[in-house]
């Protein structure tokens, strides 16, 4: 953005709308952007999907190096362990961002962490 005096960086990302002045997505544009590419469509899938997730709720503040079987099971005749690993020293297993909510709002896009008390931190409120 600085090479190219931006103030947007839309405008690199999406040159074709550069020339359009006041280009304005509304919140509810940019939300519908934002998805998850490839999801499990097995059971199998959706079942590991929820382990990690879980294994990463449960443990995600852990020192760094670590390591949590998340799944354990038969795949395609096959013994299965799936691993939450973090290798690296002085870290945790889930950085800090890791269960950010990614929300938009006033045409930005925002991670927002949860509270202690389990609510989410608003700026909005």
């Amino acid at each position: 953005m600085i090479l190219h005096d931006s103030t947007d960086v839309r405008t690199l990302t999406y040159p074709q709308f550069q020339y359009k002045t006041n280009w304005v997505m509304s919140d509810s544009e940019i939300a519908s952007m934002i998805y998850v590419e490839d999801a499990p469509v097995t059971e199998t899938g959706k079942d590991i999907q929820s382990a990690i997730v879980r294994t990463c709720e449960q443990y995600g503040n852990t020192e760094s190096p670590c390591e949590f079987t998340a799944w354990e099971g038969r795949l395609y005749d096959k013994d299965i362990r799936v691993k939450v690993i973090e290798p690296e020293e002085k870290t945790k297993l889930c950085g800090p961002a890791a269960m950010n909510e990614i929300i938009s709002y006033r045409n930005d896009i925002l991670g927002l962490p949860e509270h202690q008390n389990g609510r989410r931190h608003s700026r909005m409120a």
